[in-house]
Formats: structure tokens, C-alpha cells, sequence
């Protein structure tokens, strides 16, 4: 039996799409105001921004992966300045 000719770039046979929700620590926020006074759990959504995206940019850029993100408001207004060092495009949000 003969497979058809993919209709892929290069033969893939299927394609994927990556997507990253990216909430930093607005996901605790949303939750419990209150969380902006403990540290640690504030800590786990500030890790995602300092560290996470900044390796995931690298490696999705090492394996010539194309990505959007889509990142709420809030920490993408805390953050927009950040971007550029990881090797993204950005435009600063507006009101």
C-alpha cells in the first residue's frame, strides 16, 4: 500500500499547534487579592515571566519554531519591556 503525497512542507505527516497560556501571577490574584501579600505564592506566576518564557523562547527558537502568545492585559503591561531580551517582537499596550 502507498501512502499519498503530503500536502505538509517537507512530508510531515501531520501538523501541530503549540499554544502557552501565559497568566503570571494574575491566575492567584484573580483568586485572592490577599495573595499579593504572600511571596511565595506570588513567587510561583513571577517564575513563569523571569525565568519559563525566556527559556521557551530560546528553545522554540533553537528548533526555528514560529509562535504567537497571547498574554492578558495585566502581565503584559507589567512586563512589555521585558520581551525584547528573549529575542521577541513586541508593541507596548495601549489603554
Amino acid at each position: 500500500m502507498t501512502r499519498p503525497s503530503s500536502p505538509w512542507p517537507k512530508g510531515a505527516r501531520c501538523a501541530v499547534m503549540l499554544t502557552f497560556d501565559f497568566d503570571a501571577e494574575t491566575l492567584w490574584l484573580a483568586r485572592d487579592p490577599r495573595t499579593a501579600d504572600l511571596p511565595g505564592v506570588m513567587s510561583q506566576g513571577r517564575y513563569g515571566a523571569r525565568v519559563g518564557v525566556p527559556r521557551l523562547l530560546r528553545l522554540l527558537r533553537a528548533e526555528g519554531v514560529r509562535a504567537t502568545f497571547y498574554i492578558p492585559g495585566t502581565p503584559a503591561s507589567r512586563r512589555w519591556w521585558s520581551c525584547p531580551s528573549s529575542g521577541c517582537s513586541t508593541t507596548r499596550p495601549t489603554s
